[in-house]
């Protein structure tokens, strides 16, 4: 009942074909689409899918401390089958964001444990390369204004 009704394909079950797509999103009509990711750097997301989105934004408290703000965001559900679709597609997103939060928050601990010294990406994951590439240069930036500022 669930996936007979949800706001758009599930992450779990991949299920793009059986809907009709914004110009934008799945441009390639892949079969196994579930969400498009859009990042504004430094601390602002969006998860896009057919029917939904979701935004995510993260707050530096400190350098060891965030923040977390997640929102949903879908029509206005005409019965209560497409409800109970909507609750199961953000509760499938809450087990995701849950399982990757859960994975952050041991890395931060293994950094303040002095655990990790450096971080290796593969060389698939390009995204995160550019991501921290773009944190190292911003930070120099900020640091050298800061130093010419005093």
């Amino acid at each position: 009942l669930a996936y007979d009704n949800q706001p758009s394909p599930s992450i779990v079950s991949a299920q793009a074909a059986a809907f009709t797509l914004p110009k934008g999103l799945n441009e390639g009509r892949a079969g196994n689409w579930s969400v498009d990711l859009q990042v504004y750097f430094p601390a602002l997301s969006f998860v896009l899918a057919s029917g939904m989105y979701i935004s995510h934004q993260v707050w530096p408290l400190a350098h060891n401390r965030c923040l977390y703000r997640k929102r949903g965001y879908m029509h206005k559900a005409e019965n209560a089958a497409q409800r109970f679709g909507q609750e199961n597609a953000q509760v499938e997103f809450r087990d995701v964001i849950l399982e990757d939060l859960n994975t952050l928050e041991r890395i931060q601990r293994a950094l303040d444990a002095g655990l990790i010294k450096e971080f290796n990406f593969h060389e698939h994951e390009v995204a995160l390369r550019h991501q921290a590439y773009v944190v190292r240069e911003t930070l120099k930036r900020y640091d050298l204004e800061c130093a010419t500022a005093e």
